[in-house]
């Protein structure tokens, strides 16, 4: 009698814990459902009074630390997921041309990834405001650099072959004729790779220096030890 009253309480503990847990995934979907679409639609509204701030010919676009707060609150493909619904929402919206929108899809995506990447690496479960602060500034770093090379290899060429600036995708033809003939494109330096690492290096910095601060500040107020998830 004895054994089967113990096996009962085992068997009622089990299906109880079952529960629980199913209970606990199902809230937790939903919550991350529900913090997904809110973030992504105050990005949205980030990022279209973004476009009104800008740095020579380019636009910032703060939306990013959405992304950088989803991060921290909701299961990682919620993360993909509103990045990839930013950018198509960006261009809907009236992107001035695909180009730029591309880009700032592969650069999101690119920082979205090397903030998870250092957050696994260097943050515990009970994350420290100077982590989460060296996860930002190497985010950035690799992110400014990955921009810069690309721009100097792809996107420039593309967007002024694009706009019939230039008749060629090649960036070594495209370094050739813009050295000839210096534009504010690049901001009139004569060397071609001077001139982007010096825009595209000083536009990162301020963008990214800006949604660092804005990312650490709510991260400090609204996501606190008990509520951060660490997958």
């Amino acid at each position: 009698m004895k054994i089967n009253i113990t096996k009962e309480k085992t068997i009622f503990k089990k299906n109880y814990k079952k529960k629980h847990s199913i209970y606990y995934s199902t809230s937790k979907i939903i919550k991350d459902y529900t913090l997904s679409a809110v973030m992504l639609g105050l990005g949205i509204l980030v990022a279209y009074l973004s476009h009104f701030i800008r740095f020579n010919f380019l636009a910032f676009d703060f939306s990013l630390f959405t992304l950088v707060y989803l991060i921290y609150k909701v299961k990682y493909r919620f993360v993909y997921l509103v990045t990839i619904l930013l950018s198509l929402a960006n261009l809907l919206h009236g992107s001035p041309s695909w180009i730029g929108t591309m880009v700032l899809s592969l650069n999101n995506l690119f920082f979205v990834t090397m903030v998870i990447l250092f957050k696994k690496l260097f943050i515990p479960k009970r994350p420290k405001f100077y982590l989460n602060l060296w996860v930002l500034v190497l985010s950035s770093f690799l992110t400014t650099v990955f921009n810069v090379i690309m721009n100097g290899i792809l996107y420039t060429p593309l967007y002024w072959y694009t706009f019939k600036i230039t008749p060629t995708l090649n960036f070594l033809e495209v370094q050739k004729i813009y050295e000839k003939h210096p534009t504010l494109f690049l901001l009139n330096i004569k060397s071609y790779w001077l001139g982007i690492i010096a825009l595209y290096t000083s536009f990162n910095l301020i963008k990214n220096i800006i949604i660092s601060f804005i990312s650490l500040t709510i991260l400090k107020i609204f996501a606190d030890k008990k509520t951060i998830i660490t997958y």
